[in-house]
């Protein structure tokens, strides 16, 4: 089967690090799924491995520190192998290998950047596992989780302002329904959550302590989906 959504919408978005959690309310943009096959007309067990490629971009995102409102803008970028297998039923699962590389820049504002505050620019592997359990009719279970190993573990950890270096990881899951409208278009909602931890070598100029952060947000998407 060729998955291409035709619209995604991430809404709201919700961020923490650090400071109290930030709620973010954002639309993002996305091409969220496309999917080649390759060795379809081969047949057998290989005909559902496939390539694909994701891309999502959020812009104008309010940031509040104190008095000030920065501006933010976010974009992801992921490719790479899935393999869709019908397991029992309808029930299928699609596990997959990928590259992506991910950003969260907040802007200065009146000329000032957030205080102690690094962009985020990351760039690594992941495996995901994707599952879509029939729950009879028209309607779908979704369930998916995700693990990246970040091999550019961004500014923060090796920025010239912040650690000289560290290691990062990233663990995301999903859950939501998919209702099937007509032919193959079909309507997808659902609700995201992903975490970002670093681990941090010591600042040999004494200026930053701590040795491990994290970033959390959430949210929820909205996309139609043409299947065939």
């Amino acid at each position: 089967m060729l998955g291409l959504a035709l619209l995604g919408l991430l809404y709201p978005v919700g961020f923490s690090a650090a400071e109290p959690a930030l709620l973010i309310p954002a639309a993002i943009l996305a091409l969220p799924f496309m999917l080649m096959r390759p060795f379809a007309a081969a047949g057998g067990s290989l005909s559902g491995a496939g390539l694909f490629a994701e891309g999502a971009w959020l812009g104008g995102i309010a940031f509040p520190s104190g008095t000030r409102t920065h501006r933010a803008t976010a974009w992801r970028l992921r490719a790479g192998l899935a393999w869709r297998l019908p397991v029992a039923g309808r029930l299928t699962v699609t596990p997959d290998l990928a590259w992506e590389r991910e950003t969260f820049v907040v802007g200065a504002a009146a000329g000032i950047k957030v205080p102690g505050l690094p962009d985020s620019r990351l760039a690594g592997a992941s495996a995901g596992l994707a599952a879509e359990v029939p729950l009879g009719g028209r309607f779908s279970l979704l369930l998916a989780g995700r693990a990246t190993w970040w091999a550019r573990p961004g500014d923060l950890a090796g920025g010239a302002s912040f650690f000289p270096g560290g290691t990062a990881w990233g663990l995301e899951a999903a859950a939501g329904a998919e209702a099937r409208l007509a032919g193959p278009l079909s309507l997808r909602a659902t609700g995201t959550w992903s975490r970002t931890g670093w681990s941090l070598d010591a600042d040999p100029s004494g200026a930053f302590t701590v040795r491990s952060a994290e970033a959390v947000r959430w949210g929820g998407r909205a996309s139609l989906r043409l299947a065939w």
